[in-house]
Parts: C-alpha cells; structure tokens; sequence
C-alpha cells in the first residue's frame, strides 16, 4: 500500500489544485450495500481462480538486494 500511497502522492503534485472529502459510510449507503455483498458468502459459485498478467507495473518495482546470513565456524 507505501507504493499506491507514494505513487499517488507524486500524481497529486501535478494537479494545480485538488481536494479531498470524507464522506461517511452512513451517507454514503451505495458503498456500504457493496462491502456488505462483497463480505457475503457464495458458496454456490464456482472457486475459480482468475489471473490478469499486467504487462505494464502499476507501481514502479524496487530493487531488492541479497543479505545472506549464517553462523561463522572457527
């Protein structure tokens, strides 16, 4: 989530202006009956396991470099 956080952070830079509202999830009662669909069981439907290979990152990829470790025998 750091990199959806830091990436939309860099795009917020390019907008002149923008704002942000809360709204909260009493008063926004479309949103709310769709968490509570989307938590409902469907025991009846197929487990199917569906993938999408990006051919394009969303969030630019780090590097990552090596540590090994281990017990030095002298």
């Amino acid at each position: 989530m750091a990199l959806y956080l830091n990436q939309a952070k860099t795009l917020l830079q390019t907008f002149y202006s923008f704002k942000v509202h809360h709204i909260n999830k009493s008063e926004n009662k479309p949103a709310d009956a769709l968490s509570k669909l989307a938590s409902t069981s469907f025991q009846h439907l197929a487990k199917d396991v569906r993938i999408e290979v990006l051919s394009n990152p969303s969030v630019p990829l780090r590097e990552v470099s090596v540590i090994q470790t281990g017990t030095l025998l002298g």
